[in-house]
């Protein structure tokens, strides 16, 4: 496990989506550190090539690091905030032990109990597969013909040589990406209790055509006390394509969650901390 923390106020820890590492949010981590909150960027082992996975991936693993994150910060709790396959690590680790965790904020999220048809028949065929290198190009092209419209957004233009940049840094593994998806396949990550709901929030895009709103609006409900957000005009990267209201949107959701005034949104970090490891 691998993160680099900034900023001061309520602590938050970031969680990467299937490939690419975490990285690839480097934008909106440096905003809500501005904006007032200590944020913890965490690469969880196996999601860069030069963290390899120990073995194969389990929501047991995959918690097992955010609480380990958790230990090297010294924190009791935090805010996690997944983004597409992160929130279902968030939802393990927050079914795992709720007492660490202070709240969910759960961007993009796939349904973990029921997955749409076309991506239940592509699932399957992974599964068959013995070749992490040859599914990982397979579903790193479905993901990119899925959500390649966005790159019509002049936002997402410029921002494409960093993202470019962070993805061939980290280097996901095949590997990952395989045992991953296989995830996706098996028992669900789990929930957290009922009582951490109002605690909640999802977020949604109405244009998503990776992980659909429907999707968001299912998980949402299983969350009872959740609050639902939708972005209108924009897909899976919304962060890339209408930064400024997706970064508005999280901001106000975090604040919501952390039970506090809205900082002000250019006050810079008071401290950092330079990137840790720690061992898993």
């Amino acid at each position: 496990m691998r993160l680099r923390a900034l900023g001061r106020g309520p602590l938050v820890v970031k969680l990467a989506g299937l490939a690419g590492g975490v990285g690839l949010y480097g934008e909106e981590v440096e905003s809500v550190a501005r904006a007032g909150f200590r944020i913890a960027a965490v690469d969880t082992a196996g999601d860069r090539s030069d963290d390899p996975a120990p073995g194969p991936l389990t929501w047991d693993f995959l918690a097992g690091e955010v609480f380990a994150g958790l230990a090297a910060l010294a924190a009791p709790q935090a805010i996690l905030w997944g983004t597409s396959f992160g929130c279902l690590v968030a939802l393990a680790a927050a079914a795992r032990r709720p007492e660490c965790v202070s709240g969910l904020l759960l961007c993009h999220p796939p349904d973990p109990l029921r997955r749409p048809r076309f991506q239940q028949a592509v699932l399957q065929w992974a599964e068959k597969r013995e070749d992490p290198l040859r599914v990982a190009r397979v579903f790193t092209a479905g993901f990119r013909l899925l959500a390649c419209w966005e790159g019509l957004f002049p936002t997402v233009l410029r921002r494409m040589p960093s993202l470019s940049r962070a993805a061939a840094e980290a280097a996901t593994p095949p590997a990952t990406v395989m045992e991953k998806i296989r995830l996706l396949t098996c028992d669900p990550p789990g929930f957290p209790p009922d009582d951490l709901g109002p605690r909640v929030s999802v977020v949604a895009s109405s244009w998503d055509t990776v992980t659909s709103a429907s999707e968001a609006r299912r998980l949402s409900e299983r969350l009872p006390g959740a609050k639902l957000r939708i972005l209108r005009f924009s897909g899976h990267c919304a962060a890339y394509s209408r930064p400024r209201a997706y970064a508005r949107l999280v901001l106000e959701e975090l604040c919501r969650i952390a039970g506090s005034e809205r900082p002000e949104a250019e006050a810079p970090p008071e401290s950092e901390v330079p990137e840790q490891s720690s061992a898993s």
